[in-house]
């Protein structure tokens, strides 16, 4: 059983890739696309407001996160592919050194 937010987030991702070319959807790969129709929520409706970007859709964060991989494994050419790995890896620094400045062990008893 899929759990329910995700269950919306696939009818979410759906949605979107209602308005994405014929082209771009074809690169994913049909299980891939079959899984998510066979397990989105059939009563959840959800609409685009085409008066806005896509970035301000009302998108759970599971299916926002589902359409960033999708955009990274299927539609971001190699150099965007670097560049998004390149943003992670530093993001990644930036939390551990501040998790190490935050739990240093020889400032927790000072």
């Amino acid at each position: 059983m899929i759990n329910k937010n995700y269950a919306k987030a696939y009818t979410e991702v759906l949605k979107v890739l209602e308005y994405v070319s014929e082209e771009d959807v074809n690169k994913i790969p049909k299980n891939k696309l079959d899984f998510y129709e066979q397990n989105k929520d059939n009563n959840y409706k959800f609409e685009i407001d085409f008066d806005k970007e896509l970035s301000e859709q009302n998108l759970s964060i599971i299916a926002k996160s589902i359409l960033a991989n999708i955009y990274i494994d299927y539609w971001a050419t190699s150099e965007q592919r670097s560049k998004i790995a390149e943003y992670e890896r530093k993001a990644i620094i930036k939390i551990e050194n501040a998790k190490r400045k935050k739990y240093n062990p020889n400032n927790l008893f000072n």
